[in-house]
């Protein structure tokens, strides 16, 4: 027997996971976005689109790489950036885009895309991503504080005092504090992700 699929019974599972600088990036500078595409199938999509509306603060800088050479990225405004994959987009392909924006104010700036294609998608959790990225110069500065002295086997605490003269904000801030070998950490207040 022949097993015939329509279009109507046939479906895909398109995904989108979007990435960018760990940031602060200085205002007015060109930087990138990186779209990562995949239809997890079953069926093939005969178009499929990426829409990027960059919010205010950002400019699409007219240029783009795709990693198999298909897809194809335009803005009429600037702002709004539309993509379209290589036709068709069968089940297993991948594509990564990549996507020149320019930078124009200060501050901490969200950007969401989203793919859509011809076929019925069941899992639409996976059909948008979003990144956040600061924008500016910070100015971070740290001291340390402890004791002069104490006795063996005490606890000794050290205080340590961040502070981001900005104008930006700072994501991702790390510390990275070397103990001597005689020391362990035991506790870290307040509550801070610490290895």
């Amino acid at each position: 027997a022949v097993e015939n699929t329509s279009v109507a019974d046939a479906w895909a599972d398109l995904s989108i996971q979007k990435r960018g600088p760990d940031g602060p990036i200085p205002a007015g500078t060109v930087f990138q976005y990186i779209l990562d595409v995949s239809n997890l199938g079953p069926d093939p999509v005969i178009t499929a689109t990426i829409t990027d509306i960059l919010p205010d603060g950002l400019i699409y800088d007219d240029r783009f790489t795709s990693s198999s050479g298909n897809a194809n990225c335009s803005s009429a405004d600037g702002v709004t950036i539309i993509c379209t994959l290589g036709s068709p987009f069968g089940k297993t392909d991948t594509e990564q885009i990549v996507l020149d924006v320019r930078s124009s104010d200060p501050g901490v700036l969200t950007n969401r895309a989203e793919i859509a294609g011809n076929l019925l998608d069941p899992y639409l959790t996976n059909n948008d991503s979003e990144y956040r990225t600061s924008f500016g110069l910070t100015n971070l500065a740290i001291k340390k504080y402890a004791p002069a002295a104490v006795d063996a086997g005490d606890t000794l605490t050290y205080t340590v005092v961040v502070t981001n003269i900005g104008p930006a904000e700072a994501l991702g801030v790390q510390i990275v504090d070397i103990l001597p070998q005689n020391l362990a950490l035991t506790s870290v207040s307040p509550d801070l992700t610490c290895r």
